[in-house]
């Protein structure tokens, strides 16, 4: 310092080196200075490498996966314990199916059952037709027909008409279609029936023109197994496939014949 001339400043000591968070190990010092670490963590390409990092690690939340399909539930309530809404597997459905097949046939059963107690002190008509009023079944030519007709269409007969169709009605059958085929073979013999179809076409006669038709709608809802609410459209159907095929019946009547 020389006379006469300001004190110089004192000089502020250089900026510390920042020191290093990761623990050494091998004694090496825990504080030393590490401005090499500091720019190789600022580095652009070591940020990139550590954010990859941590996404292979499983920081990012997984997406989210939508659930299974869920099974068909089990309409049919199940006892013991089980799970009411339980699978419907293909054993179950063929299983019910056969259930339902069951419970129709003895319902069938039954009706048959109560129609023999019903009849059991009744007398039974011939197996070969009821003869009422000269009218002997089957009607074997078209002027028998013509004749049981005119017998239907008089008011007088009314009764003997109500007498035809409880007959007629006893006569048995598995289902609506055999019983209207049953009756239809009980009314017309086979000769005659090739001379009749539903319309009347091919210079035949017209059976739903026929006061024989309302009938056979009265005999058949009569029948203690057919049901009494049947339609006349399924009675109808059912008629109209006899008269079609009365022609092979004809034919197969014709060689039994022969071959006797």
């Amino acid at each position: 310092m020389t006379h006469g001339t300001a004190p110089a400043p004192a000089l502020s000591p250089p900026p510390e080196a920042p020191r290093s968070s990761v623990a050494r190990h091998g004694g090496i010092n825990h504080d030393a200075p590490c401005s090499g670490v500091s720019q190789l963590q600022s580095s652009p390409i070591i940020r990139g490498t550590a954010s990859k990092q941590r996404m292979t690690h499983g920081t990012a939340p997984a997406p989210a996966l939508s659930p299974p399909p869920e099974a068909p539930r089990s309409s049919v309530a199940r006892h013991g314990g089980m799970n009411h809404d339980a699978p419907c597997s293909a054993f179950e459905v063929q299983k019910l199916t056969l259930l339902q097949k069951i419970v129709h046939q003895n319902e069938q059963i039954l009706a048959k059952l109560d129609f023999l107690a019903s009849r059991q002190n009744c007398p039974t008509p011939e197996m070969t037709g009821p003869e009422i009023s000269n009218v002997q079944f089957p009607l074997e030519d078209l002027q028998a027909v013509d004749a049981f007709e005119d017998l239907l269409k008089d008011q007088a007969n009314a009764s003997t008409r109500q007498q035809i169709i409880s007959s007629l009605s006893i006569i048995g059958g598995q289902d609506l279609k055999r019983i209207t085929w049953n009756i239809l073979g009980r009314i017309f013999g086979v000769a005659v029936a090739h001379q009749i179809n539903w319309k009347g076409v091919n210079s035949k006669r017209a059976f739903s023109r026929m006061a024989i038709r309302p009938l056979l709608f009265c005999a058949v809802r009569k029948n203690p197994i057919a049901c009494k609410s049947a339609m006349d459209e399924d009675i109808s159907k059912h008629a109209i496939r006899w008269f079609n095929l009365a022609g092979d019946r004809a034919t197969r009547k014709a060689k039994e014949i022969n071959n006797h």
